[in-house]
């Protein structure tokens, strides 16, 4: 199982080597699993980002996830860009989560996250 292969050099303490076998899967759109995903995911959350190709593979992670989940996991995606700095992005993501989220139920965080960017709040950006 892919999410296997790529779950193994996580494992081992280091993502580096899953990486670039995550980034042809997802170039395929091949199913990584969640035992993938979750070692990447891990990985992303031990520390600061090295840099900002480190972000972004952690946003891309995040909006990979499907279904009922995608607006969580694109709310953690918002509030990770908001978090290192990068406003533009943080407000891009809002944007997207508000459409994928059809019950409202993240509105109250999307609201934290926008003000936070210097935005306004969900409520006041759709009036």
């Amino acid at each position: 199982e892919l999410g296997s292969t790529i779950r193994a050099p996580c494992r081992l303490g280091g993502s580096s080597l899953a990486w670039p076998v995550f980034q042809e899967a997802d170039k395929l759109r091949l199913n990584v699993g969640l035992s993938g995903l979750s070692a990447l995911l891990s990985g992303c959350e031990r520390g600061p980002w090295p840099s900002r190709r480190s972000m972004q593979r952690e946003l891309r992670l995040l909006l990979r996830c499907r279904g009922e989940v995608q607006p969580v996991f694109g709310a953690v995606a918002a509030a990770r860009a908001a978090e290192a700095g990068d406003a533009p992005k943080a407000l891009q993501l809002l944007d997207r989560l508000l459409a994928w989220d059809e019950h409202g139920r993240l509105e109250n965080l999307a609201g934290r996250i926008r003000r936070a960017c210097g935005g306004n709040s969900s409520a006041a950006a759709r009036e």
